[in-house]
């Protein structure tokens, strides 16, 4: 098993988002992971909770609790969703889906 899908598995990534790389620095005891989501991919309206495509992104990094001994930070592209279905009613807001991979 690779560190990416071990990674995915316990963090409980779920889809369509995946670990899309792993920087580890042992001089500063630091482990950055970079997560993705697959391009296309649908996630529910954060107000509604029905099904929309992604309307944009923006580039965010949290500090994550340790893993082992080494410092751990969590990067990744955030979507805002565009909801179709409620389109007059809420503008585009941040995808909830973040916060299950711990973002």
């Amino acid at each position: 098993m690779d560190d990416k899908k071990l990674m995915q598995i316990t963090r409980g990534v779920p889809s369509p988002w995946f670990v899309k790389s792993i920087e580890l620095s042992t001089s500063e005891e630091r482990i950055d992971v970079y997560f993705d989501f697959i391009k296309g991919g649908v996630l529910a309206c954060p107000i509604c909770n029905k099904p929309c495509k992604i309307h944009d992104t923006t580039d965010r990094s949290w500090r994550h609790l340790p893993l082992f001994h080494y410092d751990s930070y969590i990067h990744a592209r955030v979507p805002r969703t565009k909801c179709e279905v409620q389109r007059l009613s809420h503008n585009p807001k941040i995808a909830e889906k973040e916060r299950q991979i711990g973002l």
